[in-house]
């Protein structure tokens, strides 16, 4: 594993409470395109039964848990961009990763080059998704 995914769901795969297939497809190119895995950076990674519920009902897009390969830590309210970097200090062997987001990411810690943001209404795009392909198979 060299390369990763930190994603979102909210505003990214799910759009108006539900999970999107376009969205899906658009994050499956980028797996499939990268040999990337997700860590999943959104809130629902703190509850059980919405990392289930993420988990179960991507696998019908192609999106399965083998896709995964874990999530940031909860730093109580210190920010996405420094749970990412967290999670990046403990896995040295990661070359290459993007942030997937719908909410822009302050913290120093996520280089804009990484970070691709999402708007809520419309997801995880294809262009956002072929400048990820892009940025992560060009490091």
């Amino acid at each position: 594993m060299h390369k990763v995914v930190f994603l979102d769901i909210e505003g990214v795969l799910s759009i108006g409470g539900g999970i999107d297939i376009n969205c899906c497809d658009n994050l499956l190119h980028i797996l499939d395109s990268t040999g990337a895995k997700i860590v999943l950076s959104s809130s629902w990674r703190l509850y059980d039964d919405d990392l289930k519920y993420t988990l179960t009902h991507l696998s019908p897009y192609g999106i399965t848990p083998e896709h995964f390969c874990g999530s940031t830590p909860n730093l109580y309210n210190k920010g996405r961009g420094t749970e990412i970097q967290e999670w990046l200090n403990h896995y040295p062997d990661i070359t290459n990763y993007v942030v997937l987001d719908d909410n822009y990411i302050r913290e120093q810690n996520v280089p804009s080059d990484r970070f691709f943001m999402t708007e809520y209404e419309t997801g995880l795009t294809y262009d956002i998704a072929k400048q990820c392909v892009e940025r992560l198979n060009n490091a």
